[in-house]
């Protein structure tokens, strides 16, 4: 089963604290030349979509110039760990990832691991 959320860059790019700015500045160079590489002259993406895939283990992030797209493909990783098996989440505990189509509805910058993004699970 496939794990999707989106995100529209924009006021997210402009982080508010320091430690998301010290994030930012480690960062932005990489995101840039592999952006330069797929065929844009500067800048980064305007829009990303995140594709997950349980049971190969697989993340895959692919990103545009704009809303609607079209995205290509930016970086894949692999999923190192994550917590219960293949299937669905039933009810709030049961340690599984959940399955079905969401997007990125927060900014965390203070949590207490590294920055980290929410999505709107549950929803409709």
């Amino acid at each position: 089963m496939m794990v999707v959320a989106g995100l529209i860059l924009g006021g997210m790019m402009e982080p508010k604290v320091d430690r998301a700015s010290e994030a930012r500045a480690r960062v932005v160079s990489g995101l840039q030349s592999r952006w330069k590489a797929m065929g844009h002259e500067s800048g980064l993406p305007k829009a990303i979509f995140i594709r997950a895939f349980k049971s190969e283990k697989q993340l895959e992030v692919w990103a545009a110039t704009g809303p609607k797209g079209p995205f290509k493909r930016f970086r894949s990783y692999k999923v190192l760990a994550a917590s219960g098996g293949l299937g669905p989440k039933r009810v709030e505990g049961d340690r599984q990832v959940p399955e079905g189509f969401y997007h990125v509805d927060r900014f965390n910058p203070f949590s207490s691991f590294h920055l980290s993004l929410g999505i709107n699970y549950p929803n409709a």
